[in-house]
């Protein structure tokens, strides 16, 4: 954090070159003044200073603490510089330098080597030596915006440096203007570099969307160029993230192919996402060009999920059931899929992925479409050329509109009535002000350019960066396919740890064994206390639930060791010496490996109840010897567990 806190370094000029001894980042307000005189004319500026909204403007200036009536230009006067020596943030507000300090001392003085001070109704922010604040610079842009973010890469070290050198690969140098509008935002963003994996939007991606949608955004991918690009930047990010095991083998331990260009060339053309209004909230569509590579991950995933494949002109819900997945972790995973209804279907050119069965419903019928020929649509498809490659277009009004139902529903959980009539009224008024919007990027040149205007509520939606689906997706998708790895594990150290060691309490304290007769019990095996004949008792126990211990339960195998009298331990009972019953009052260990590719922990349950953990790498490659926890060879019964500690 702190590298972030002393080398994003801010200073308020319109510069467009970065120069070697330049801060990494320059952000721009020339003329705070009058970016508030075109604010206080957007419809947004309008419904925010109607007289209606007086209870929400009053709640926003208590929350940060603005004496009554404080206005936008009085506090947006940013003085900054900074360069790797330090940094200097000064705030011009005479009504407000004191609260102020107060709030930014909180925020970045404590444990980052900052320092605050006030003199003349000016509060200064500084971290380490920093030459004087440079003049505040007039351009025609409210905001703007320029990044190289080299001199981070320059001055970070150790761990930090390998993030900076990530962030600069994914994030080229570029620039951005953003000025208030009447009707809301124009933007303005231009990247120093384009990516070979863009391509240009087809028009016929969007035949299908409805023309009632309340956004569309599109983007062109050539997946295989994308992964070809960054294979090793996907890597680095990876282990950035402690992520222990390679994409690869994330792939194939979620059942999908194990080479990741097999994957993302998957993805290869226009994929267009539609929302529509919904009941408790917006409905998505995703509609993704169907290839062989694409129909083969999808058949593969299914499978790996449980779920049925759909057949052309027609769609299943995506019910997940994986196999071998129990009862409990089944029904959970249902309930929160069934929240949001989706589906999957697929026609000849087309798969679709949809929480609205409406929609999805229309297209395989072949009555969905319309939207290229509304006026939302028009607009913005007379913005889409051969060099047009994202696309994003937002009905305003049906957004707010949207927004407001949602107001009201929150409104009724204010104590103050006032103020809920205030936040309703609110959300009216932008909804009736709002216009379509847009913003639409496209290659020039060398450089990538992302164009827009509207209300603003494009910036919602991912466009920033150019590769953004694909750069989400490298970050999202092992973290997806570890979901089923993760409830493996939590499934495992659960049952050490609630079934298991309840389960040797219980069978120690009933003395079902006790080989010494000296009225204190031994431990047991995992049969012996789930069903199995245990020596010397004419009954059986269930103080666990049946299973056969010698299969794979949820992706993992189990065993017990018991001391054996001899120095070491045995996983069966027929292997034990009677010299070693006093050991077996006292001691136990299980354990809990994975099956290939379905845990990437091992467990180890100790007889005081605590559950220990080692990464699959870090420990042994099959079944656990018994005193592996302790540290390996040579360790005994009184030694300590070297394993990390599981909680959770």
């Amino acid at each position: 954090m702190k590298i972030f806190l002393s080398l994003l370094f801010i200073t308020t000029c319109t510069a467009r070159a970065v120069a070697a001894d330049s801060p990494a980042v320059v952000l721009g307000m020339p003329d705070p003044g009058r970016m508030a005189e075109r604010f206080n004319s957007s419809f947004v500026g309008k419904a925010w200073l109607a007289p209606d909204n007086a209870p929400v403007r009053d709640l926003v200036a208590g929350a940060l603490h603005f004496p009554s009536g404080t206005t936008l230009a009085q506090i947006t006067r940013i003085d900054a510089a900074g360069s790797s020596d330090g940094f200097t943030l000064s705030v011009v507000s005479p009504t407000r330098a004191e609260q102020l300090a107060e709030q930014v001392a909180l925020l970045l003085t404590t444990g980052h080597g900052w320092t605050t001070t006030v003199s003349d109704g000016v509060l200064h922010m500084r971290q380490g030596e920093h030459p004087p604040v440079p003049p505040v610079a007039v351009g025609a842009a409210d905001l703007t915006l320029a990044w190289d973010l080299a001199s981070l890469a320059a001055t970070a070290s150790g761990p930090e440096r390998k993030s900076a050198e990530l962030l600069l690969q994914a994030l080229p140098p570029g620039t951005g203007d953003w000025t208030w509008v009447p009707e809301g935002i124009a933007t303005h963003i231009c990247f120093s570099k384009t990516s070979a994996a863009l391509l240009p939007l087809e028009r016929a991606a969007f035949a299908a969307v409805p023309a009632d949608v309340v956004a569309v955004q599109a983007i062109g991918l050539d997946g295989a160029a994308w992964w070809a690009a960054n294979k090793q930047w996907g890597a680095d990010l990876l282990r950035t993230f402690n992520v222990e095991r390679s994409l690869g083998e994330l792939l194939a331990a979620a059942g999908l192919p194990a080479d990741p260009a097999e994957v993302f060339s998957a993805f290869h053309g226009t994929m267009v996402m539609a929302v529509r209004d919904g009941s408790t909230m917006p409905a998505v569509t995703l509609l993704l060009p169907r290839n062989a590579q694409l129909d083969r991950l999808v058949e593969v995933g299914l499978q790996a999920l449980g779920c049925p494949m759909p057949g052309v002109g027609s769609s299943t819900p995506l019910l997940v059931a994986p196999p071998g997945m129990n009862e409990a972790d089944r029904q959970r995973i249902g309930q929160m899929v069934s929240l949001f209804g989706i589906s999957i279907g697929r026609t000849t050119t087309t798969w679709i992925w949809s929480s609205d069965a409406f929609l999805s419903g229309d297209i395989l019928a072949g009555t969905a479409g319309g939207w290229v020929n509304s006026p939302l649509g028009k607009a913005a498809m007379h913005r889409v050329d051969a060099q047009t490659c994202f696309l994003t277009a937002t009905d305003g009004q049906r957004a707010f509109r949207s927004m407001a139902q949602y107001a009201s529903m929150f409104a009724g959980q204010l104590p103050d009535r006032n103020l809920g009539a205030a936040v309703v009224k609110l959300a009216v008024a932008l909804a009736r002000g709002a216009g379509p919007g847009y913003l639409v990027g496209r290659r020039d040149g060398t450089s990538f350019v992302i164009e827009g205007r509207g209300p603003g509520l494009d910036l919602l939606f991912p466009g920033g960066n150019p590769g953004s689906m694909a750069i989400i997706a490298a970050i999202a998708v092992p973290n997806l396919l570890e979901s089923r790895v993760t409830a493996n594990e939590a499934s495992a150290a659960s049952t050490l740890r609630s079934g298991v060691f309840p389960a040797e309490i219980q069978f120690q304290a009933g003395a079902y064994i006790d080989e010494n007769n000296n009225g204190r019990g031994e431990y047991g095996f995992l049969s012996e206390l789930s069903g199995g004949p245990v020596p010397g008792f004419a009954k059986t126990l269930s103080l666990m639930a049946p299973h056969d211990w010698n299969a794979v339960r949820n992706g993992y195998h189990f065993t017990v060791y018991l001391p054996d009298g001899m120095g070491g331990a045995r996983d069966q009972r027929t292997a034990l010496n009677a010299s070693g019953t006093d050991d077996r009052e006292v001691y136990f260990v299980a354990y809990a490996w994975p099956e290939k590719d379905q845990g990437f922990k091992i467990f180890a349950l100790f007889n005081d109840g605590a559950v220990y953990q080692v990464p699959v790498g870090k420990g042994p490659a099959t079944q656990p010897a018994w005193n592996d926890v302790f540290g390996g060879e040579g360790k005994t019964w009184t030694d300590k567990p070297s394993w990390q500690r599981y909680k959770r």
